[in-house]
């Protein structure tokens, strides 16, 4: 859950278990909980190229929209960004006060979408972090990243699962600075 915007998945089921209802189960229990967050949008990960589950989807009313491609790039030795700061490497309050503007950031590019939560399970997790590009004391935008083994990464890759940046003539070159 993203504030307002609720998001299925990642899943993945034992191949045991395929065509066995395991999807249908989860989805039948997971769209009234849609409803008790009043999510004004949610979303879902999925295989776009499989029509079962395209069509599992469909039947609960989701419709292919906007389709994000994953892609993954090995680590290499990072560009140097002064302006980048690594919330792991802050304090407890200099971390919260990086995060609120953040949500104030989403909040901007869709009313409702808040990745507080998401941020503190990420800065919690050894092998994942948060980083804030600052632009003066502004938060100019945010990465949520997780590097190898026992993260949402393969091993050896580096998985941006979110990252925005302030809206703005400056906002196309702010992202290419988040990604390097």
């Amino acid at each position: 859950r993203w504030g307002s915007v609720g998001i299925f998945g990642p899943l993945a089921v034992h191949p045991q278990h395929w065509r066995g209802g395991v999807g249908r189960q989860l989805l039948d229990a997971m769209m009234p909980t849609y409803e008790r967050w009043q999510c004004s949008a949610a979303a879902l990960f999925t295989f776009p190229s499989s029509l079962t589950h395209v069509g599992l989807y469909q039947r609960y009313g989701f419709w292919p929209r906007n389709l994000t491609a994953l892609m993954s790039r090995p680590v290499t030795v990072p560009s140097p960004v002064p302006q980048a700061r690594s919330l792991t490497a802050m304090g407890a309050a200099e971390q919260h006060d990086a995060i609120a503007p953040c949500a104030a950031l989403t909040d901007r590019l869709y009313p409702g979408l808040d990745l507080r939560d998401e941020i503190a399970l990420v800065v919690a997790h050894p092998t994942s972090d948060a980083i804030v590009l600052t632009e003066g004391s502004a938060i100019a935008g945010f990465v949520i990243c997780h590097c190898g083994a026992a993260s949402e990464a393969d091993t050896g890759m580096a998985y941006a699962k979110f990252a925005a940046a302030r809206p703005g003539p400056n906002a196309s070159r702010d992202f290419q600075r988040l990604l390097d």
